[in-house]
């Protein structure tokens, strides 16, 4: 009996938390996924396939940008680790 109230205890604790994950994280991705993978064929006219990624490896743009914002990130990261580090230290 102890061991489900514990078990119960968690997973009414645990719930708040999921149900955040899932409405802030998960359910933003799978839209953004979801709109990914629909080409515009015209107006209001949309179908599922891979175009949109076929044009962002073939579009130089693209990938400056990509590679721009990924080597901004790290740096900042780095940053940020050298300072924070010794300063919680």
């Amino acid at each position: 009996m102890r061991h489900d109230t514990a078990r119960l205890s968690l997973i009414l604790l645990m719930a708040p938390f999921l149900l955040w994950i899932n409405l802030l994280v998960v359910l933003p991705q799978l839209g953004i996924g979801y709109v990914s993978l629909r080409e515009k064929i015209g107006p209001r006219q949309y179908e599922f396939g891979f175009g949109n990624y076929m044009a962002f490896f073939g579009e130089p743009i693209y990938w400056n940008t990509l590679l721009r914002t990924a080597w901004m990130s790290i740096l900042v990261t780095s940053l940020a680790l050298l300072i924070g580090f010794p300063v919680a230290y």
